[in-house]
């Protein structure tokens, strides 16, 4: 099993944020809805990931649509206080485009240090 332990530092911090990768749609016709189930790039990645560890941590779960700049400066924090440098973020397709605008304008990705033993973040999304 390639996940870390929580209190290791893995080659890749993995963020949930939800979004269609993460929802669980009714099983009986004409049902209704959808929820945000577990971690899907979990299972995804046990396995593929023979070469690298992992570990998955849930910021939210919740439809892209639905996040907020609350929500966006979790994702940041998480990001910048992580151990990790390689960081994916799982995110639904709808507003992904302004989570990563507003991790842009906090520096991720920009060649910004965030301080010692911390260092530059590089960040992907799916």
């Amino acid at each position: 099993m390639n996940a870390a332990r929580p209190d290791s530092c893995a080659d890749v911090l993995v963020l949930q944020t939800g979004g269609t990768i993460d929802k669980c749609y009714p099983q009986r016709p004409g049902a209704y809805g959808f929820e945000i189930g577990n971690p899907a790039v979990e299972n995804i990645l046990r396995r593929i990931a023979s070469s690298f560890s992992f570990r998955v941590d849930v910021v939210c779960a919740k439809d892209s649509q639905d996040i907020t700049d609350i929500d966006r400066e979790d994702i940041l924090r998480y990001v910048v206080e992580a151990a990790e440098q390689l960081v994916l973020i799982t995110h639904g397709t709808d507003t992904m485009c302004e989570t990563a605008q507003y991790l842009v304008r906090a520096g991720v990705g920009q060649g910004f240090d965030y301080g010692p033993g911390v260092g530059e973040k590089v960040t992907f999304f799916i």
